[in-house]
């Protein structure tokens, strides 16, 4: 299935899977059963996966609480012993250097593990045993994705529940729904074979597979360290469980189309339509709750930044030299940390007043009343659960060319379901429809979902603010994205 020429591209998945024999057919790929003429692409996708994680390992390890003290401490201790800067880098440099070899070697030692044992002989091992199998996505004829499904090692599991393993995606070819529909591949041939539950792990570092495997209902059941070493470096493998219904789930379905402004698109369980004035409160509501979301997220960046790691650090450092007093050290770092809080909770609280008072204060002609602007609400049982709207943008020099995609928010027990991508490809095609060559939007640095989103989208950064002084202070900066529209055929 091809794109037309000049049209939004579509990144949709069927909820039809193929199960082992048979094949399912989504919107630019399809997943199908393994075969021998596959085998070299299975195992290049897998270990370019996995070592994918080498650098995802070695930021996590740069930003656990454990480095942030070590490094910091090893240079100042060296610093005070030898007086030299230099001198004092050299530790610190060796440090950071075997902790990147040990990281690196991790995931070739994984591979070289994986393609001795089971992608040796993949027919024999994923097709050759009863209900197990191996899937791989096709798109343009060349595989860019797999997943398998085996006997769980324990044997208290095996004949009541199947384990997930070996999932992977080309890079190029992430953001499109393939995962998702690979991973319902497994648990709709487990439904099928009468299995009761899916098991499988990821690790620590892996938090988009996390994101993915929740949202599809896995349940996060045990969190272990392989070694000793690996949990000093906070390296973990997160363990997860589905419980497989005895009827099937509802099938979600991200829509190929959008709504433009007057009408609706229905899909499975939940449906993109104009805002009418019964929403009212909904809408606010989703707003308001979504923002103040945004706070903790704030805090939780704040306190993995190097930077406050350092900070904090040197400011007790200087404390207790001072004073030679541990609790008086500690107590300006307390006071630091509770003004950043409230500073962080005042910014979203008065984020949230503000377009209180202006735009959502009277929606109607806000967003129905001008040219050119509609706020649409994705409805699922008779409820609102998200909204999205597109307006004229502020800058006089853009009106007429751009449209500015605004407010978009999906309570959190309806994401993971395309809503947020349906309502933001509604207003790609409202803007597409009326002519318009490009959308802008403006999200924040700690909202890394939203991100995702829009870059999977084509949005790109094109640039970075900071709202004021505080927010500098405190790591919050405004990014702000554009994506060009093709003319329509």
């Amino acid at each position: 299935m091809h794109t037309a020429r000049g049209s939004l591209p579509e990144a949709d998945f069927l909820g039809r899977q193929g199960p082992k024999g048979r094949e399912a057919v989504m919107a630019q790929y399809r997943i199908r059963p393994y075969k021998d003429g596959d085998y070299k692409a299975v195992r290049d996708i897998f270990a370019e996966g996995i070592m994918e994680q080498s650098s995802a390992a070695f930021m996590h390890l740069l930003t656990s609480p454990w480095t942030a003290l070590l490094l910091p401490s090893l240079f100042f201790l060296v610093l005070v012993a030898s007086g030299s800067i230099l001198l004092a880098l050299l530790p610190v440099a060796i440090v950071l250097a075997v902790a990147w070899v040990y990281v690196r070697s991790f995931s070739t030692d994984y591979v070289q593990l994986a393609l001795r044992t089971d992608l040796r002989d993949i027919r024999g091992t994923y097709l050759g045993a009863a209900d197990s199998c191996l899937w791989v996505a096709e798109a343009d004829g060349a595989v860019v994705g797999l997943v398998a499904a085996v006997q769980p090692q324990d044997p208290a599991e095996r004949g009541t529940a199947l384990e997930l393993k070996r999932m992977s995606v080309r890079q190029a070819s992430r953001g499109q729904g393939i995962a998702r529909a690979l991973s319902r591949t497994v648990l709709q041939f487990a439904q099928e074979r009468g299995y009761r539950a899916v098991v499988l792990s990821t690790s620590v570092v892996q938090r988009a597979a996390q994101q993915l495997y929740e949202h599809l209902g896995f349940q996060r059941v045990a969190t272990k360290s392989p070694s000793l070493l690996t949990r000093l470096l906070h390296l973990y493998i997160i363990h997860y469980h589905y419980d497989i219904p005895a009827v099937p789930q509802p099938r979600w379905v991200c829509p190929s189309t959008s709504c433009p402004r007057g009408r609706e698109i229905v899909m499975a369980q939940y449906r993109i339509r104009p805002y009418e004035d019964g929403d009212y409160e909904a809408v606010r509501t989703i707003f308001a709750d979504g923002i103040h979301e945004v706070a903790p997220a704030m805090w939780s960046e704040l306190l993995k930044s190097l930077k406050t790691h350092l900070f904090l650090l040197g400011l007790f450092l200087v404390g207790l030299a001072a004073s030679g007093s541990i609790l008086l050290a500690l107590l300006p770092i307390a006071v630091i940390l509770v003004v950043a809080w409230r500073s962080m909770k005042s910014i979203g609280t008065d984020y949230v007043q503000l377009a209180l008072r202006t735009d959502l204060r009277d929606i109607r002609s806000t967003y129905l009343g001008a040219t050119n602007t509609c706020l649409w609400v994705a409805e699922a049982s008779g409820a609102v659960v998200g909204l999205v709207a597109a307006v004229q943008p502020q800058d006089p020099t853009e009106r007429g060319t751009v449209l500015e995609l605004k407010r978009l928010s999906v309570r959190q027990a309806y994401r993971g379901r395309g809503i947020a991508r349906a309502l933001s490809r509604t207003v790609l095609q409202f803007a597409q429809e009326h002519g318009y060559r490009a959308v802008m939007l403006e999200t924040s640095v700690v909202q890394r979902a939203a991100q995702q989103l829009y870059e999977r989208l084509g949005f790109r950064l094109v640039a970075t603010e900071c709202p004021s002084l505080l927010a500098r202070l405190l790591q919050f900066y405004i990014l702000h994205y554009r994506l060009d529209i093709p003319a329509a055929p």
